[in-house]
């Protein structure tokens, strides 16, 4: 009985095995067969042609035309190599060519563009050129853009100009595979380097597990010379884009912590930039008209901007708030600021303003309307109570000139068509006002000068003269200031000029 019950489990197991031994070979075979007819599968027909035509227009928001599929496989490698490209506007593709390419070629491994995406063997596109507007402001043109072979040193080279200006570019790629059976992807940390002119950039950008982007040891350089560095994070969402960062401007090394939000609502409404910008230790002269980081932010602004293109904030939404801990001139502490900056329907507003400036109270507001042709600015800014004896003492370690307290009121306007027309334009008074205190003779005497020296008494140079009051109002014109009045009232006798 027992030997009858093993000889049928036997049997049992082996018409297991047999079943399965069938179905491998079955599947054996339909893989094989299926492979060998993906291997004849593609060549360059008109039914290809337009599969390909299909996923350029899905893929872009032109209508796409290809001139001549010289090649469509499937196996072993996805190929697709295509000349004489354009992408139309206007609908059904009727409209002006707004890109052109010569020639483009991708090879894929087909299991990799299967199961593991990103991979290639080769990528080349050569001549694209788009019209002003289709991608930038500024035409583009890309002679090559190419893998270039260099080992575990590879990388994806691009050449061409953005309008007249040219630009080079690389970004690392991981290698998989033999030498001569290369596969490429593009890693998940991968160095760059770019150069527009005279302006170079390169740092690592890392992807992070959640599918965001990290920019690592960003360097940016202007004429050989370095202009800013840090990190950059991009976190992604739905709509919507999150940049935080730690950057340091030079030469004076300000601190700028970025943590900005960019949503996109829909094509109907304007861009919303909302969060906040700390500046833990800003130095004025990093971001003055000629420092380095606005020579850079001009010269990529004529590149990248529209010719002859006047300001233009339609289309933004933006509610900021500024805070800048140290606001220094070289090594001298002046102060701190805090203020809202809103843009809304093409007016900008930045205020009310709110700190100490040498332990002054600060307050104001700044307008920019730029709805307005041209556009126009208008300053009005105060700082209470200044302590101009504590400003020396910051400035200089030899004993104070002047002591006391005093209020300084700057109202400036100004009207142009550009930002940097506004600032360069900028005109109106800055008056000071000093209460009760101390000064040397000899800022008298320099003040003075000719007929008001010679009516007035001969004080020693280190004398000191008790002030009453002290005012002086200064014209501003293109932002060039001019004295056109100093009154000191002193014990000794009132002067004016």
């Amino acid at each position: 009985m027992s030997e009858d019950l093993q000889a049928k489990s036997d049997k049992g197991w082996e018409t297991i095995v047999l079943r399965i031994l069938k179905w491998l070979a079955i599947l054996g075979v339909a893989l094989f067969i299926g492979l060998t007819v993906l291997s004849r599968m593609g060549g360059n027909s008109p039914v290809l042609r337009e599969a390909v035509e299909e996923f350029l227009t899905d893929a872009t928001p032109y209508t796409a035309r290809v001139g001549t599929l010289n090649s469509m496989r499937f196996f072993p490698n996805i190929v697709i190599d295509v000349t004489d490209v354009e992408l139309r506007g206007g609908e059904d593709g009727t409209g002006e060519a707004q890109v052109r390419i010569d020639t483009a070629k991708l090879v894929m491994p087909l299991f990799d563009a299967l199961y593991r995406p990103g991979h290639f063997k080769d990528l080349q596109i050569k001549n694209l050129k788009a019209m002003p507007g289709s991608m930038l402001a500024q035409s583009i043109e890309i002679q090559s853009l190419a893998i270039e072979d260099e080992g575990e040193q590879s990388a994806l080279v691009i050449d061409g100009r953005v309008g007249k200006t040219p630009l080079k570019a690389s970004f690392g790629l991981d290698v998989k595979g033999k030498p001569g059976a290369y596969t490429y992807v593009i890693g998940r940390e991968r160095g760059f380097e770019a150069t527009l002119a005279d302006i170079g950039a390169g740092g690592t950008i890392r992807n992070t597990v959640t599918g965001d982007y990290k920019f690592e040891n960003l360097v940016l350089k202007k004429a050989g010379q370095e202009v800013l560095h840090g990190n950059i994070d991009f976190d992604r969402g739905d709509d919507r884009l999150k940049v935080h960062g730690q950057l340091r401007i030079e030469p004076g090394k300000s601190r700028v912590d970025p943590d900005v939000r960019f949503e996109w609502p829909d094509d109907e409404k304007p861009l919303k930039i909302s969060g906040e910008i700390v500046g833990p230790e800003i130095i004025v002269s990093d971001f003055d008209g000629s420092s380095e980081l606005q020579k850079t932010i001009d010269a990529l602004d004529k590149i990248f901007g529209t010719p002859g293109g006047k300001l233009d904030l339609d289309g933004l939404d933006v509610d900021l708030k500024l805070d800048i801990q140290q606001l220094k001139s070289g090594n001298v502490l002046l102060g701190k600021v805090e203020t809202p900056l809103s843009i809304k329907n093409g007016e900008l507003h930045m205020g009310p303003l709110s700190g100490t400036i040498v332990a002054g109270t600060l307050s104001g507001d700044v307008d920019i309307d730029a709805a307005k042709s041209p556009a126009e600015m208008t300053q009005k800014i105060t700082v209470k109570n200044f302590d101009y004896t504590e400003l020396q003492k910051r400035l200089s370690d030899e004993p104070a000139r002047i002591e006391g307290h005093g209020n300084i009121l700057m109202e400036l306007s100004s009207q142009s068509g550009t930002l940097e027309g506004l600032f360069d334009s900028l005109s109106g008074k800055i008056s000071f006002v000093g209460g009760r205190g101390k000064m040397r003779a000899g800022l008298l005497n320099l003040w003075g000068g000719g007929l008001l020296n010679a009516l007035l008494p001969s004080f020693e140079e280190d004398s000191d003269l008790n002030m009453n009051c002290v005012v002086v109002n200064l014209d501003v014109e293109n932002l060039k200031g001019r004295s056109d009045a100093v009154f000191v009232d002193t014990q000794a006798r009132d002067a004016a000029r």
